[in-house]
């Protein structure tokens, strides 16, 4: 099944397309992804990504105050995927089944594998352990904000270096 980091992009894709972002095709094939999925479908990824956001804000904070409990908590969200797992209908499903692009799903896998691993060095109140999979957590949304939506992203793909002779 696939969880919170295909949310979290598809939503950011979603959100673009509400603030009249231009997608073009051009960049990434996969960028019109959100305009073509239904509303309903569109509104649960853009609350599933605004709590990968506060997540994500969260686990900084906690991580540098030694809050352990809450980092775990909130580790275990996003591998257990905050909204989506328990809102997704069996057309939903579908619906992203047919039209996920290829990709996504071996990065959300390390994603929640990742988080996880971040639940088990919060209980174990290793910081040094915690900040490495957080680290790892953002990494995974920077590439996947720069390989899937790169138009309402486009800092963060990188340019080809000039060369020079």
């Amino acid at each position: 099944m696939v969880y919170g980091l295909i949310w979290f992009c598809l939503a950011q894709l979603a959100l673009a397309q509400d603030h009249g972002h231009d997608h073009d095709a051009a960049v990434n094939k996969d960028a019109d992804v959100a305009a073509t999925l239904s509303p309903e479908l569109r509104t649960l990824l853009r609350q599933e990504m605004l709590a990968l956001r506060d997540g994500m804000s969260g686990l900084a904070v906690e991580i540098s105050q030694g809050g352990w409990q809450s980092v775990a908590e909130i580790a275990a969200k996003m591998r257990d995927s905050y909204i989506l797992k328990k809102s997704l209908t069996a057309g939903h499903k579908k619906e992203l089944a047919a039209k996920l692009p290829p990709g996504f799903a071996p990065l959300d896998r390390r994603f929640h594998e990742t988080a996880g691993k971040l639940v088990h060095a919060a209980r174990k109140r290793d910081a040094e352990l915690s900040v490495f999979y957080q680290t790892r957590l953002l990494e995974a949304c920077v590439r996947c904000h720069a390989d899937f939506a790169p138009a309402r992203f486009p800092d963060l793909t990188q340019a080809e270096p000039a060369h020079e002779h």
